[in-house]
């Protein structure tokens, strides 16, 4: 399930849940309306030479020294 992130339009906090997708959190704890943050999803790349790849080294740029 993924994480979401919320902020109380009543007393301003943020929050993060853990929630199933398609069902947002409406309602703060203090009674208040959670607004869904967007945020950057994190993501885990694995592989065996994915570093070696996909970021060269300075001298394989061209353009620079």
């Amino acid at each position: 399930m993924p994480l979401y992130e919320y902020k109380c339009d009543t007393c301003h906090g943020t929050f993060e849940y853990i929630d199933p997708m398609g069902k947002p959190r409406t309602k703060c704890v203090c009674g208040g309306y959670l607004e869904h943050l967007v945020g950057v999803p994190s993501t885990v790349l694995k592989g065996k030479g994915f570093h070696k790849n996909d970021y060269p080294k300075r001298h394989d740029v061209k353009g620079r020294s």
